[in-house]
């Protein structure tokens, strides 16, 4: 049985979980391991990995052991899935790739109020349908 690449996500974090859920459901996902960081019966973090960390940024195991973040955990992860290795492709690239992890970094920054903002929506939702 061959390693599969491992993807690392909060599954408390309604906006995470549902980008996650998404992207199990694209052809390819199945070639995926989807860990929960909070599901201590799955999560088996690699070295240099803890819960803190995982939480503060996306995290990726190749299947050699290699530990990428950020952006560059998004490439690899569109490089898997057919729909979006364009994607890949284009933020391959050193520039590219920096103007990604830029905006990956504004994204990590204004989290916090996107999931409240997210909660809030959804609440409001239901409540007036």
């Amino acid at each position: 049985m061959s390693k599969k690449v491992k993807v690392f996500f909060d599954s408390q974090c309604p906006l995470c979980s549902r980008e996650i859920e998404y992207y199990k459901h694209q052809k390819g996902a199945d070639l995926l391991q989807w860990v929960d960081i909070f599901d201590s019966s799955s999560c088996d973090f690699p070295e240099g990995l803890t819960t803190e960390k995982a939480l503060k940024r996306f995290h990726v195991l190749d299947t050699n052991g290699n530990l990428v973040s950020g952006g560059k955990g998004f490439v690899l992860l569109w490089s898997l899935l057919p729909k979006f290795y364009f994607l890949s492709n284009i933020f391959n690239k050193k520039y590219t790739g920096w103007f990604l992890e830029c905006l990956y970094k504004i994204f990590v920054f204004i989290r916090p109020c996107m999931q409240r903002m997210y909660s809030f929506l959804l609440t409001f939702s239901r409540k007036h349908s």
